[in-house]
């Protein structure tokens, strides 16, 4: 469901929108009922359709302030923050099957191939797998952990 609103650009503004007026008459959004209903069934904004009143809660708010912490995370700007990954051992073959071959063509995304992209282990442009210089580095880190070299 977070997914789902957290892709949604004009949910993500809404939101941000309505985080510095208490309420705002709906007529005045220009945003699609269904996402209005999206953010409404996550409980992120309240929609009185009665009184035509958009506004957002108390769980919007703070669903607002993690994602603000979480864009400062993982801006480059950042310093002093660890990202630790925990990988399968799926996911650690396959990334040693796309660092062997350099770049590996596939037909269909996989489950653990979404994950490596969701991760940014690896970037896929065009049914080819890449790893990324964050994915060389989590690899590297995997193999000296494996072989008791960390």
């Amino acid at each position: 469901m977070l997914y789902k609103i957290m892709s949604d650009r004009d949910a993500v503004n809404l939101m941000k929108a309505l985080n510095d007026v208490n309420s705002v008459n709906r007529k005045s959004l220009e945003v699609t009922e269904h996402t209005l209903l999206n953010l409404n069934s996550a409980e992120l904004v309240y929609y009185d359709e009665i009184e035509s009143t958009v506004g957002i809660s108390a769980k919007g708010k703070e669903f607002l302030a993690s994602v603000d912490g979480l864009k400062d995370i993982l801006s480059e700007e950042s310093s002093g923050v660890k990202v630790e990954v925990s990988l399968k051992g799926k996911e650690i073959a396959s990334l040693k099957k796309i660092a062997k071959s350099g770049t590996l063509t596939i037909k269909k995304l996989s489950l653990v191939d979404k994950t490596l992209i969701d991760l940014r282990l690896v970037s896929y442009n065009e049914k080819q797998l890449e790893l990324t210089a964050f994915g060389q580095k989590i690899l590297k880190e995997e193999l000296l952990t494996e072989f008791n070299l960390l």
